[in-house]
């Protein structure tokens, strides 16, 4: 709709100072906030990790004694583990390659969906590969997340496939386009059932035994618990 507005003088010059304005917003929303989500986590990196900075106080001092440093980055950091700090500069790199760069690739074309299956794909190797997320159940819920949505572009590339037909007329894929969109709204769906799985999981099971797994030293017992009700936290 409107992709192309005859009533729209662009040799004037009302347009020629929004185009500018455009290019300005350019390089400062989709390049500008990810360089700057990377500049202050270096500089502030050796602060994002309690584990190594922090190992003679408990848990609970280590994560307070952090927030009083580097409290204003919590929403860049907060959900990761601390070698991967620089996370949420890649996930902002992943939307702006999926959403903004793809405009500029024939749009509607199969090639625009391939390169958008190829980007998704690398993606969900890089994600299965370093389980980023402080969390292991967060790591788990972003790895199918990240499956989905290689598994839609993969059928919404056999649904523009099912446009192509041999000089008789005949369909070359042979794949129903009704079954692709049940396949596709199931998908769809199940994200909902994962993730209200995981939030239900998560209200009855304390995260103990997440940061257990991670390879700090977690005293369940009371007795092993200091005054404050923290935990002991130490590297294996």
């Amino acid at each position: 709709y409107l992709r192309a507005d005859y009533s729209v003088d662009c040799d004037s010059s009302e347009y020629s100072s929004i185009f500018g304005l455009a290019l300005v917003m350019i390089l400062v929303y989709p390049i500008g906030i990810p360089s700057m989500y990377l500049v202050v986590l270096w500089r502030n990196r050796e602060k994002l990790d309690p584990q190594k900075f922090f190992t003679e106080m408990s848990l609970g001092e280590a994560v307070v004694k952090r927030e009083k440093e580097v409290n204003h980055l919590k929403f860049l950091f907060d959900a990761y583990l601390p070698k991967y700090w620089w996370t949420e500069v890649m996930e902002c790199v992943r939307k702006l390659l999926l959403t903004g760069f793809m405009v500029f690739i024939y749009e509607g074309s199969g090639l625009q969906i391939m390169i958008g299956l190829v980007i998704s794909f690398i993606f969900l190797t890089i994600y299965t590969k370093l389980n980023p997320y402080l969390m292991p159940s967060n790591n788990t819920f972003a790895t199918f997340v990240h499956f989905l949505i290689s598994f839609t572009l993969l059928c919404t590339l056999m649904i523009k496939m099912n446009e192509f037909t041999n000089e008789d007329g005949e369909n070359q894929v042979r794949v129903s386009t009704s079954s692709l969109s049940t396949a596709l709204t199931i998908s769809c769906a199940s994200v909902i059932g994962v993730g209200a799985i995981m939030i239900l999981r998560a209200l009855f099971t304390t995260s103990e035994g997440d940061y257990a797994s991670l390879g700090f030293n977690v005293s369940s017992s009371k007795d092993e618990r200091k005054d404050d009700g923290s935990f002991e936290m130490m590297k294996k």
